[in-house]
């Protein structure tokens, strides 16, 4: 039989996913990926490919760095302009 006395266990809601709004894009995370993996996901999550500015190195090299305009950051997981923003990646 169940306790009278027992405190019923809350239920968690879930986390709410955040909204973008029509014409921005999720940066997505590039660091520590190949070149190839980050411009599949640059792509895929709907910025222009020509936006992303990869820098030369060795073939298919590992992400360690994203630059805007020679300004070293990390935009991943930011909320971007999805014609707009331009990122440089670089080994």
């Amino acid at each position: 039989t169940p306790d009278p006395n027992a405190t019923p266990t809350p239920v968690p809601s879930p986390t709410p996913t955040p909204l973008i709004p029509p014409g921005q894009c999720l940066v997505p995370g590039m660091l520590g990926q190949t070149v190839d993996v980050a411009k599949a996901r640059w792509e895929a999550n709907g910025f222009k490919p020509a936006k992303l500015d990869v820098t030369v190195g060795p073939d298919n090299y590992i992400v360690g760095h994203e630059d805007i305009g020679g300004n070293t950051g990390v935009w991943d997981g930011t909320i971007q302009n999805c014609n707009a923003f331009t990122l440089r990646i670089s080994p």
